[in-house]
């Protein structure tokens, strides 16, 4: 059996220590201040964090469903007209703003008309070498002549070819960037709401980019309209990431679906001036 030794204790000692327990079991608990703080602190952070949550999702929801409305129009328009107005910065400082009448029709066809100077272009994927004709003022006056779609005369003042034009290629850069963007969580939609776009009704998308381990978007900073009724995108404003406008596509005055025939897109329309 253990056996259990006490000490010895005076009774003055046995005093003192009852005094010092009787101390201690009336003193009063401190309130954990840190704890309640940080408690406070993790509330309203959880709070705030629900109550951003469903807007993130909501916008999300509100893009992904524009997109599917837009590629199921897109995938029912065989042609349009419009009025393609486009604004770039070349260089540092000069931004160039040019307007033209556009044809175009699927799979790629394009004809432009410049509206401010004497210059047509066309363009028929498969066709003609697959080269963009062009009628243009040369040294000797007007001359008419095929080029290589990003031959440096051509591409002169451009940021892109006549085959990066149209609906289609403002739609592709929408869908593949704000897929990958969602993927790695790097897209902000600023906006998605009801807005007017050439005295139309339309949607106006604004959404930044945020790009991390090498991987690159078209432009971290886009503004695009999407008309209401034909729900397609009829402009897209781009910046760099440190708010500089870069370029600007936009179409106005849109006719969807207006049966274009071929000779639309031939060389021999007499209404060009492809053989003067």
């Amino acid at each position: 059996m253990t056996q259990h030794r006490l000490s010895a204790t005076s009774p003055a000692e046995g005093f003192q220590g009852a005094r010092g327990l009787s101390r201690i079991l009336r003193r009063p608990r401190r309130p954990a201040f840190g704890r309640i703080f940080w408690a406070v602190v993790l509330t309203w952070l959880l709070a705030a964090a629900s109550s951003a949550s469903p807007g993130a999702a909501d916008q999300q929801q509100k893009l992904n469903a524009l997109l599917g409305e837009m590629e199921s129009s897109y995938a029912t328009l065989n042609d349009y007209t419009a009025i393609f107005r486009k604004r770039q910065r070349i260089g540092k400082s000069e931004i160039y703003d040019e307007r033209m009448y556009v044809k175009f029709q699927k799979p790629f066809k394009v004809y432009l008309k410049w509206l401010d100077e004497l210059r047509e272009a066309l363009y028929v994927a498969g066709e003609y070498d697959n080269k963009v004709l062009v009628h243009y003022k040369g040294l000797f006056g007007m001359t008419t002549s095929f080029f290589n779609p990003e031959n440096a005369l051509v591409m002169h003042n451009n940021r892109h070819p006549i085959t990066k034009i149209g609906f289609g290629f403002i739609f592709g850069i929408m869908k593949n960037d704000f897929a990958i963007a969602k993927q790695y969580d790097e897209l902000e939609i600023i906006k998605i709401g009801d807005d007017i776009f050439d005295g139309r009704p339309s949607i106006i998308i604004d959404a930044r980019f945020t790009p991390h381990e090498g991987r690159k978007y078209y432009s971290p900073h886009i503004i695009s309209q999407v008309d209401k009724e034909f729900m397609v995108p009829v402009s897209i404003s781009c910046y760099d990431a440190n708010g500089e406008f870069q370029e600007q596509y936009s179409y106005e005055n849109v006719k969807r679906n207006p049966g274009l025939s071929d000779i639309e897109f031939s060389k021999d329309n007499k209404a060009y001036n492809f053989q003067r």
